[in-house]
């Protein structure tokens, strides 16, 4: 004998019911997988935001590559000489003997350091809105920021090694222009955050 649905026994088995029961037996809707596009667009404030924060980073890096040409243009510096600098720390002295492969991996490397640089700016203004609010000295004092952090951390565990700091005109110029580059992520994480 089995216990039937109302409590009594009898020759029916209890799970031989659950289909005419309760909704509540019915199988739970699987949830749909979503791309991680989708999901980071909900966590960075959707695609608009990403957009802005990826054409800020293009334009940090395109910016610091002009500078750098600039500055070591009277050196016969060309662009894929900048580039190959750049891969150094992934290749190590290996670099430049890569060609157009390594001038490419140092490009992307370099506009993904420059987006990243970018996107950090506006996650933290997300925390500490004060960030948006004082776009100016805080920018400044962010690039300045993003200067020693390259400088005293992220270079010297790549392959490139610790920096010397020998050429001082260079280490100058490149704090200033890190400073603007500090002020291009203020604004650019106050355009983003005004995204409806």
């Amino acid at each position: 004998m089995h216990k039937t649905c109302n409590g009594k026994a009898g020759p029916i088995p209890y799970f031989s019911c659950m289909n005419a029961s309760s909704d509540s037996l019915q199988p739970a809707p699987v949830p749909s997988r979503q791309p991680a596009s989708a999901i980071a667009g909900r966590w960075l404030g959707g695609s608009r935001v990403i957009s802005i924060i990826v054409f800020g980073g293009f334009c940090l890096g395109t910016l610091d590559l002009g500078y750098a040409l600039i500055y070591w243009h009277a050196e016969g510096v060309t662009l894929v000489d900048v580039l190959h600098s750049i891969a150094r720390g992934i290749y190590g002295k290996a670099s430049r003997d890569g060609g157009a492969q390594t001038a490419i991996v140092g490009a992307l490397a370099h506009y993904f350091i420059a987006t990243c640089m970018v996107l950090g700016y506006y996650l933290a203004s997300r925390q500490a809105t004060v960030l948006l609010r004082r776009t100016i000295s805080l920018g400044f004092l962010y690039g300045v920021f993003l200067y020693f952090f390259m400088n005293l951390v992220v270079l010297p565990l790549s392959a490139a090694g610790m920096p010397k700091f020998a050429d001082r005109p260079w280490m100058y110029w490149s704090i200033a222009m890190h400073a603007l580059f500090g002020l291009l992520c203020a604004f650019t994480a106050r355009v983003a955050s005004r995204v409806p």
